[in-house]
């Protein structure tokens, strides 16, 4: 198993690869820094099929990007075989959103075009030795587009890892109400901080469940503040290093961060900075 959290300004992007050779893309991405865009990433892999694409978050920017690489999959001749958003996500709520963010209106149509032809409205997903577990809230009265992001928890032996997108308190409270997402918090080793690590994403109450060894935030063009991070790193176990204990690491900082479990059972998180962090288990 390999997980990709690439360096992007805008919006998310992860890759996972399975032992068994599926390919899962978590958002679309991108940096103007560096120029990586997944669809170039994923062109330059060996298959032109991608099993599953996540569509977590439905902001502009979030959006936005999620077209550039439906339209790049078109014209390369790329394959999605599943597409999995908010079910929730429908034709009736759609319209209500576009009223509201206007500047959405044309790629939120195409979403619900392809919500309707292939989306897979499913709870939980396993791929051989890997579990995917998605969460989500129905629709707000407020219509708050960071309410109804898809929560992904990804599990495969020793890596539990959220991919929380850009849910803010409300939506994380709505979500702890359900016993089963707060099961599956209980069983995080890795976090990734939603919405890019700013305070706007940030709910206490989260940690009264959830005790991570490892915060990831996967910062945009804005960074978060100072304090935001130090709130975050609090709620780390860390993890022994030959750089002593590391609690938090941001793709600023760190660059593309990858997390693999090797043959010898040891699980790794590798920065494109020089150092390797390995996960005590």
């Amino acid at each position: 198993m390999n997980i990709k959290i690439f360096d992007v300004d805008h919006g998310f992007c992860a890759a996972v690869e399975t032992d068994e050779g599926h390919n899962i893309l978590i958002d679309g991405g991108s940096s103007i820094r560096s120029g990586f865009r997944p669809e170039k990433y994923l062109l330059n892999e060996l298959s032109r099929h991608l099993d599953y694409l996540i569509v977590p978050a439905y902001t502009e920017t979030h959006l936005s990007a999620f077209l550039d690489l439906v339209n790049h999959f078109s014209e390369n001749n790329y394959t999605i075989e599943h597409l999995i958003a908010n079910p929730l996500i429908n034709a009736e709520s759609l319209d209500q959103i576009s009223m509201r963010h206007f500047g959405n209106h044309i790629v939120l149509r195409l979403l619900n075009r392809m919500c309707r032809d292939f989306v897979n409205p499913v709870q939980t997903l396993q791929l051989a030795g890997a579990k995917l577990s998605f969460f989500w809230n129905e629709h707000p009265d407020s219509l708050k587009l960071h309410d109804v992001c898809l929560v992904t928890f990804l599990s495969y032996r020793d890596i539990n890892i959220i991919f929380p997108a850009d849910l803010e308190v409300d939506g994380w409270k709505a979500l702890l109400e359900k016993s089963e997402f707060r099961d599956c918090l209980r069983q995080v080793n890795i976090f990734v901080a939603a919405g890019h690590g700013h305070k706007e994403g940030y709910c206490s109450e989260v940690f009264e469940y959830c005790h991570p060894d490892l915060v990831i935030v996967s910062t945009d063009d804005s960074e978060p503040s100072h304090q935001s991070l130090l709130q975050y790193e609090s709620h780390a176990k860390g993890l022994q290093t030959l750089w002593g204990e590391q609690k938090l690491i941001a793709t600023r900082q760190a660059g593309s961060i990858s997390i693999e479990q090797s043959s010898n059972g040891l699980l790794e998180v590798i920065s494109r900075q020089p150092r390797v962090y390995r996960v005590p288990v």
